[in-house]
């Protein structure tokens, strides 16, 4: 726990987990936070909202009541990996359209884009294009579609 894999598959620390692991001294809540964000950005490639830090936080200090610093920081860490979004992609929309059709959200679009057509996720500018509002008309999924052909030559 704590640690993570580099490219050249040594194990080296998590620096935003180190501070959940230390029974001695409770971590403080931006350090709860960046461990959060850290877990959220790995797996879910976005940040927590901020119910879901909340009951991160929660969790963990519940956890370290009753079984210590390690086994809070499994606890809260596991929590987000559980989620159905890390296993399950889900086109619920944004909005209604015309006709009673719903328009994907934005980043349910950069992930339905991505896999459709480059059978991985979303790179980094992407996600970046959905989150910043640069992923909301035709033109801005034309220009999104014509960068990841060019990518992937």
């Amino acid at each position: 726990l704590g640690v993570g894999t580099g490219r050249s598959g040594n194990k080296k620390p998590v620096p935003e987990f180190a501070p959940l692991l230390d029974d001695a001294k409770a971590p403080s809540p931006s350090q709860i936070e960046a461990a959060a964000a850290k877990q959220y950005g790995v797996a879910l490639k976005r940040r927590p909202a901020a119910d879901e830090a909340k009951r991160f936080a929660d969790l963990y200090a519940g956890a370290r009541k009753t079984g210590g610093a390690q086994a809070a920081a499994k606890a809260a860490l596991t929590a987000v990996l559980l989620q159905p979004e890390v296993y399950f992609r889900s086109e619920v929309g944004a909005a209604s359209a015309a006709g009673g059709r719903r328009v994907l959200a934005p980043r349910e679009l950069a992930f339905a884009l991505s896999y459709a057509l480059t059978d991985r996720g979303p790179d980094a500018e992407l996600l970046a294009a959905a989150d910043f509002a640069r992923l909301a008309t035709k033109a801005d999924v034309g220009r999104e579609v014509a960068r990841l052909f060019a990518d992937s030559k």
